[in-house]
């Protein structure tokens, strides 16, 4: 079983990885195929919208066909992907071997969730899924660090050679069981999941939201130089890395529900912290908001996830796990666009690099309080569910 659990792992890692790991090589791109920017962008974009619309999708393929077989077939799948990749001629190859391992990068994160509590069982599942939270945290913090490395090493196209690898080696560690179980007929997933889908959403924008305007207020108002908003910013990450582990212990021994509640109330704890501290302490006062909210995150992560699967009918976890991510992605895209427009207008329209420190505090304060009464609202409806 051990084995079974470090495949997943990496499986989820993998899957994470490539979102993240070709943006340090988006420069290098753009030289080598004579594009803009903005063109060299799409080969990000296209991975990300990959895994948002075949996340469901490949969660029922799992479900009819066994969700074991379909991962294994998908990490072969996204190794074959990422060497096409690294051998694309032109952009447009490239574009089109990022959308196809985008489709079995989603594969990956959605199986793996589904096939937790078969492999682990119920009474270790909590901690699984805390497990799969962390190793999603270190392959998406992970990436830009390798693919630099690679990047000066060896070009561009060693981030795609080094995916393939990974790949390659979490399908070889071991045999995942099939987990197929089909649906019998008439049976679906309960109407009361909406609630945790619901809440994936909601807490996944409020995190992109921090992502968005924390470097506008570290560089603009803190004025810190850009290594320096990058090493604050990297303290997310590593909490997230260790505490996804915890968090799932926890769901173990107190229940989903209640964990995930209160991984839900430090979120908003850490909203109305940093909404509170951050534009009167500046830095500190960030740190101690982050403190609190990334502990709560990864509490509300294992427990809703927990608790969403553990209701999900017997054959229908992939589906249910494939609708988690689609929830979970459709709220990074909200708070990259919702809380980056609220930030804006709270500005009044000013560019960034007009506003004054103070300025720029106060839209950190509207932005937070803003998320905060989010999360508040959010918190009801699980405990209306419980």
């Amino acid at each position: 079983m051990r084995n079974q659990i470090w495949a997943l792992a990496l499986a989820m890692m993998v899957g994470a990885m490539g979102i993240s790991i070709a943006n340090v090589a988006l420069p290098d791109i753009a030289r080598a195929f004579g594009v803009t920017a903005q063109g060299a962008n799409r080969v990000s974009v296209v991975y990300l919208a990959a895994v948002t619309v075949a996340a469901v999708l490949v969660g029922r393929i799992g479900d009819r066909f066994g969700r074991g077989r379909v991962l294994r077939a998908a990490l072969i799948g996204f190794a074959g992907a990422s060497v096409l990749a690294a051998l694309s001629p032109t952009m447009g190859a490239l574009i089109a071997a990022r959308a196809v391992q985008g489709v079995f990068g989603a594969a990956l994160m959605v199986l793996s969730v589904g096939l937790v509590r078969q492999v682990s069982g119920p009474a270790r599942s909590g901690r699984m899924f805390g497990a799969l939270g962390s190793m999603s945290a270190l392959g998406t913090a992970a990436g830009p660090v390798i693919g630099g490395v690679l990047v000066d090493i060896s070009g561009w196209r060693a981030c795609f050679w080094a995916l393939a690898g990974l790949a390659v080696v979490a399908g070889g560690i071991a045999r995942i069981p099939d987990g197929a179980s089909p649906v019998r007929g008439g049976q679906g997933a309960p109407r009361g999941l909406w609630v945790g889908y619901l809440a994936n959403l909601g807490v996944a924008a409020v995190m992109m939201g921090t992502l968005v305007v924390g470097p506008f207020f570290l560089s603009f108002g803190a004025g810190l130089s850009a290594r320096m908003v990058g090493m604050v910013m990297a303290v997310g990450p590593v909490m997230s890395i260790i505490g996804g582990v915890m968090a799932g212990r926890a769901v173990d021994r107190f229940g989903a529900g209640p964990v995930a509640r209160v991984g839900l109330w430090l979120v908003a704890a850490g909203c109305f912290t940093l909404a509170l501290l951050s534009p009167v302490w500046g830095v500190l006062g960030y740190l101690i908001g982050i403190a609190v909210l990334t502990p709560g995150y990864q509490l509300f992560q294992a427990g809703n996830t927990s608790a969403v699967m553990s209701r999900a009918p017997e054959g229908a976890q992939g589906g249910v796990a494939g609708t988690l991510g689609v929830a979970r992605n459709l709220g990074l895209l909200i708070g990259a666009w919702g809380f980056g427009a609220l930030f804006t207008h709270a500005l009044g329209g000013l560019p960034v690099q007009s506003a004054g420190a103070g300025e720029i505090g106060d839209a950190v304060r509207v932005v937070f309080l803003v998320a905060c009464v989010w999360m508040i609202g959010l918190g009801g409806l699980l405990w209306r569910r419980a």
